[in-house]
């Protein structure tokens, strides 16, 4: 049986530091956490979950936008 492999991405918090939800921040012209979840999808993982608020509309979108697959209720 071949191993499997899955990438948990904790994507909850609140930002408070921050003042602003650093993974909406852009870099290269795409936010952040679509470049965590690009690297995560060219690495051996076979599944990536991202935990997320179920009311953070916005991430959500970035991660639908990155095909991995979605938040779950």
């Amino acid at each position: 049986m071949k191993p499997r492999f899955f990438a948990i991405v904790p994507a909850a918090g609140n930002s408070v530091r921050m003042g602003q939800p650093k993974l909406l921040l852009p870099l290269a012209g795409q936010p952040l956490i679509v470049h965590t979840l690009a690297a995560w999808q060219r690495s051996r993982v076979d599944r990536i979950l991202v935990v997320v608020k179920p009311d953070d509309a916005a991430l959500i979108e970035a991660v639908h936008e990155s095909k991995v697959q979605g938040p779950r209720s």
